[in-house]
């Protein structure tokens, strides 16, 4: 019995650890990417070690490009708040992307079936 009481103890130590150390390393990864000054808008992987990203310098925004030797600025980019509306209008929440596909699969599994129906008759 004082093995087995032992043992819980020390799980019970090893989980409220583990917790407080991915807490304080989440605390730290957040504060790197934190600025006042610098926002990246966007950003995508376009290789295993590569990535463009749209950043926003105070008024002034640029696409970047980076890979793991360099960074480098490739344009700047006018009328970046036309851009972001855009994309703000244009992204949907993933139910409404699930439920339009599903819809339209439904829809499609149905209107071949009376397509195979019709044929029959």
């Amino acid at each position: 019995m004082p093995e087995f009481l032992f043992s819980l103890v020390v799980l019970i130590l090893i989980l409220v650890l583990a917790y407080y150390t991915t807490k304080w390393i989440g605390k730290k990864g957040s504060m790197q990417s934190g600025s006042r000054m610098i926002k990246v808008l966007d950003r995508v992987m376009v290789g295993q070690d590569k990535m463009l990203m749209i950043v926003q310098v105070q008024d002034q925004t640029m696409l970047v490009g980076m890979t793991s030797h360099s960074v480098q600025k490739l344009c700047d980019i006018e009328n970046a708040d036309e851009l972001i509306l855009q994309a703000k209008t244009s992204d949907t929440d993933f139910s409404s992307i699930l439920n339009s596909a599903l819809h339209e699969g439904w829809a499609a599994k149905l209107m071949g079936k009376k397509k195979k129906g019709d044929d029959a008759e």
